[in-house]
């Protein structure tokens, strides 16, 4: 506004005009300008006419809009208009103002990265209060403090980094996302654009890829080392989450262990970024933006429509075409990035002197557990029993887990890749203790299993089994079964003994006392018997009298009853005894059965 008419609105109002009178008088200006400038000339006396007259023009700029305006004379004509001068603070009169001590300020705002320049005006003007002194207002305290900033930091300068030809390949994500077609029915998935740049040289190689993940982007870097046909030394990283799991600032980063494998399998080295350097992949950086403005902008009609292969089928073509067989830093066609490439870079680089490997998803440091399994991926897989409790490392490609010793040189074991909560447990990874339960539970699956282990041992023992197994508890008699089985088997030369004592076990009137306590109570009497009889053993010799209950008779149910109760048969485990004829042919068919 020119002063003219800032005076003339100022006159209307001491001479009592209304504001709508003003408004349609002095047009164009807002009726919320008018009520500014009232308030003004209230604040200031002004509304009397007499004192408004003697008011220079200075001084009633300086009351409308305060100390940073002044008067400036318009270039070719006799008229002023208003001006707003944005370095008016440096007309403030120091000497009223509380010291800022700014130099103080600038130290304690570096130190703390926390502290904002906000806080620091903050305690400035707490302190000039309570001193009962004048304080710099925000935008001059703010001016003061910027300025010395920049006259402390110097000028803005940038680093010029020196790449070796073949050492660094850099690889960054561009920001947006790129629609592609996932389905026949026009679905369509966001995806993300990695770009590799070699550092020397600018090469750049750019695909789509899904998503994210550490599988996804070490499946691109293969295929960019496909593409370049070379090795780095070293790839530049950013310090995304699929590859770096902690990196502060000035720090070493902590990669992912699956990540760092794959490099490691690859034979090149892995540099991540310093957080909040960008510097230190520049090329990436700009490889990045030129993607975006040469690649994508001419990708969009494929937006949505291409799948993502034929997407990076023509991310390749572009890529090329706009960007690597363009003119470098104006050296011409000759001076290409793809020429500087393949005529300095690619003969410095390293060889593929192998087939490249696929992601293998690594784990490292695992801990097994007391009872020799290890858990991944909420399931767990068995090692061999000794390496209990100590670090092993394990690697899942496809369907299959591989578990190698700490140092990685030894395979202990390999297993089908398991849903969560399940187990996957190797019998040879057993110690021999744990061998026998599970071969125990994997045996005796049923009464069946049962019948058929003990008719093939003995067809006493099998009748003994026959009638636990009839009793109707299936869980604790084919524990007496087993127990009984495994006696025979530890000790199948005193297989006689125990079949003569389950014969007298079966012959007892109470069915209730018949189990393998008892039986081993009658085992260990004629134990007792043959130690005092020179090995012979108590057998009756008569009769042919059934037990009265369900077992069958021809499998030994029977006892051998005479007259005189039992008789010594020359059943001996070591000389044999004078007997008669008759019982000599049978002592020595029982001789035989022990020998066996």
């Amino acid at each position: 506004m020119e002063i003219t008419q800032l005076r003339a609105i100022c006159n209307d109002f001491a001479l009592g005009y209304s504001y709508n009178s003003i408004k349609n008088k002095r047009n164009p200006v807002a009726k919320s300008t008018l009520q500014k400038i009232k308030e003004k000339l209230q604040i200031g006396g002004l509304l009397d006419i007499d004192k408004l007259q003697k008011t220079s023009d200075e001084d009633l700029v300086i009351l409308m809009y305060g100390v940073k305006s002044h008067l400036e004379k318009k270039p070719g004509s006799n008229s002023c208009e208003i001006v707003i001068d944005r370095t008016a603070a440096d007309r403030i009169d120091n000497s009223r103002m509380h010291p800022a001590h700014f130099e103080d300020l600038i130290i304690r705002f570096e130190d703390n990265r926390h502290l904002t320049k906000e806080d620091l005006y903050r305690d400035y003007v707490d302190e000039a209060i309570k001193a009962g002194h004048e304080y710099y207002k925000r935008t001059a305290f703010m001016t003061r403090f910027n300025a010395l900033i920049k006259n402390r930091k110097g000028p803005d300068v940038y680093m010029h980094r020196e790449h070796i030809m073949g050492d660094e390949l850099q690889m960054d994500w561009l920001g947006p996302k790129f629609e592609v077609r996932i389905g026949a029915r026009g679905e369509t998935r966001a995806c993300s654009v990695i770009v590799f740049v070699w550092a020397a040289s600018n090469y750049v190689y750019a695909q789509l890829v899904p998503d994210m993940t550490t599988r996804t982007t070490c499946d691109a870097i293969r295929n960019a080392l496909i593409s370049f046909n070379c090795l780095p030394r070293r790839l530049v990283i950013d310090n995304q989450s699929c590859l770096v799991n902690k990196h502060g600032k000035g720090q070493e980063g902590i990669l992912n262990a699956s990540f760092e494998y794959f490099c490691k399998r690859c034979g090149i080295g892995i540099d991540a970024n310093n957080p909040y350097c960008s510097n230190e992949k520049s090329a990436a950086e700009n490889s990045v933006r030129l993607v975006e403005q040469r690649v994508l902008t001419r990708l969009e009609y494929a937006r949505g429509v291409f799948t993502i292969d034929e997407c990076n089928r023509e991310i390749i073509k572009l890529v090329n075409t706009y960007i690597n067989n363009t003119s470098y830093r104006g050296g011409g066609v000759k001076d290409t990035r793809g020429n500087i490439f393949r005529n300095k870079e690619l003969p410095a680089s390293l060889r593929i002197d192998s087939p490249l490997p696929n992601f293998i998803e690594h784990h490292a440091f695992l801990k097994v557990g007391k009872d020799y399994h290890i858990k991944l991926n909420e399931a767990s897989y068995s090692v061999p029993w000794k390496y209990a409790e100590q670090y092993v490392n394990a690697d899942i490609e496809g369907n299959q887990i591989t578990i190698y010793d700490f140092n990685h040189l030894n395979i202990l074991a390999r297993h089908p890749v398991k849903n969560k909560g399940e187990w996957s447990t190797m019998k040879e990874h057993m110690p021999e203790s744990h061998k026998a339960v599970k071969t125990k539970e994997l045996v005796y699956q049923d009464k069946s299993d049962i019948r058929e282990a003990a008719m093939s041992i003995s067809t006493s023992l099998a009748s003994f089994c026959e009638f636990m197994l009839n009793r109707g508890n299936w869980f604790e008699d084919k524990k007496a079964c087993i127990h009984i089985i495994n006696l025979y088997k530890r000790n199948f030369r005193k297989k006689l003994i125990y079949d003569q004592a389950i014969q007298k076990l079966l012959h007892l009137s109470n069915p209730v006392l018949i189990n393998s306590y008892e039986l081993k109570k009658i085992i260990k009497e004629y134990e007792k018997y043959a130690s005092t009889h020179n090995g012979a053993l108590p057998i009756q010799t008569d009769l042919f009298d059934s037990i009265g209950t369900s077992i069958d008779a021809d499998c030994n149910a029977a006892c051998l009853r005479g007259a005189s109760g039992f008789s010594d048969l020359n059943a001996k485990f070591n000389e044999p005894a004078v007997t008669s004829d008759a019982t000599k042919a049978n002592s020595n068919n029982q001789n035989s059965i022990l020998e066996e």
